[in-house]
């Protein structure tokens, strides 16, 4: 028998959308959330968000379709999540980190320097504001075994961002 399907559903979905898939990763030791997709805000006024970028793309991200209103869908509270881990911080996969309060973070510290550079802010698609609220953070250096048994794996891949960095 299979497991049940805990994956989180994406947004509605319309030509030219800029939507990102957000996974819940379900471990022995504690539930991992991979990404956050766009802030809530991104569906109503994304310029409020990202400013004149907001022109380039369409969103379609309707009330309960954010990454708080899909773990509620699941009867996740993120507040009870083990990790956080964003495999980098651009707007539309680091938008939601506002939903769960006090969850650590993981994320490569290049990418956690790039996320902090007022340059790097400027012209990559940074929001500060959706990834710098009061958390711990694990800054990361290579890979990382997320629970030291080899199940959640970080693993950097850069190029499209200073340091992505997805789980496998």
């Amino acid at each position: 028998m299979r497991p049940p399907d805990r994956s989180l559903p994406r947004p509605r979905r319309r030509p030219a959308d800029d939507s990102h898939a957000v996974f819940l990763i379900e471990h022995p030791q504690g539930r991992v959330l991979v990404d956050t997709g766009l802030h809530p805000a991104m569906g109503h006024d994304p310029a409020s968000r990202i400013g004149g970028l907001a022109k380039a793309f369409s969103f379609a991200l309707g009330p309960g379709e954010d990454v708080g209103g899909r773990l509620a869908a699941l009867g996740v509270d993120p507040a009870g999540l083990h990790a956080l881990v964003l495999t980098h911080l651009h707007y539309d996969h680091a938008g939601g980190c506002v939903v769960p309060p006090g969850v650590p973070l993981y994320v490569q510290a290049r990418e956690w320097e790039a996320g902090r550079d007022p340059e790097a802010i400027a012209t990559h698609a940074y929001v500060p504001a959706d990834y710098a609220q009061d958390r711990t953070v694990h800054l990361l250096d290579g890979g990382h075994d997320l629970f030291g048994d080899g199940q959640v794996l970080l693993v950097p891949t850069p190029g499209h961002s200073a340091a992505t960095s997805p789980c496998c």
